[in-house]
């Protein structure tokens, strides 16, 4: 009976663990696969047995950033479609990437049907625009989804300037603005100084006031010598 009721224990200890493991989302074989965001897979180049694999499981979507003259090894567009799946073709250069293109993908993914990979030829393009994606349109903070698309495969330096730059323009402000504890997307602007106290010891500037006598002092001439010069004297305090 205790030995029944202790594997009873530990059977509920570990069917979480079981459960969570059983749960996996599925990779098919294909390179680099990660799964960034909930329907979203991001990965290297598929096969197209793998694409078979992908339709079979449910998946909607395929968004290919690679150019149509890279070698893929099959048809692509002609596999997606014979599975049912919906091909989207952005091509994606590191080094020529602007806001049209951005724009593109970003209104791709908005009219995608979930489960959808996306994928380059080795996920680094991918992840790129992932990070792109989870700031602008998920609202994730740019450190988090820096790291996040690091984790999905980005890893070339000129993907990594080229698209925390177009994010930075589009937001505002560059990357390295942001600091921890300040708010994402709210760049702190400096409020109006408040009203300086005036000086205690703060004295209106002199003005010289003159009157009658000062008038006859200056127009005083000069005594002889040995006298008092008050003309002088009187120019001098």
């Amino acid at each position: 009976m205790k030995t029944r009721s202790f594997a009873l224990a530990c059977l509920a200890v570990l069917a979480p663990v079981l459960g969570a493991a059983a749960k996996a989302p599925e990779t098919y074989g294909i390179a680099n696969a990660t799964f960034p965001e909930r329907g979203v897979m991001a990965a290297g180049q598929p096969t197209g047995e793998q694409i078979q694999l992908l339709a079979e499981d449910g998946y909607k979507t395929l968004i290919d950033l690679r150019a149509p003259e890279e070698p893929h090894g099959f048809d692509e567009p002609e596999a997606a479609r014979e599975n049912g799946l919906t091909y989207v073709n952005i091509p994606v250069n590191p080094a020529t990437l602007d806001q049209a293109t951005l724009d593109r993908f970003l209104k791709a993914m908005e009219r995608a049907e979930r489960p959808l990979l996306l994928h380059c030829g080795t996920s680094n393009r991918a992840a790129g625009l992932l990070y792109a994606w989870l700031v602008l349109e998920r609202g994730v903070a740019p450190q988090d989804a820096l790291k996040r698309a690091k984790a999905a495969g980005l890893r070339q330096p000129e993907m990594i300037e080229r698209v925390t730059k177009l994010v930075g323009e589009r937001r505002g402000q560059p990357l390295r603005s942001h600091r921890p504890g300040s708010p994402e997307g709210n760049p702190r602007r400096p409020g109006p100084s408040p009203p300086q106290p005036s000086s205690p010891t703060s004295r209106p500037p002199f003005r010289e006031r003159r009157g009658p006598a000062t008038d006859l002092l200056l127009k005083t001439p000069s005594l002889p010598a040995g006298g008092c010069e008050v003309g002088e004297r009187g120019k001098g305090e």
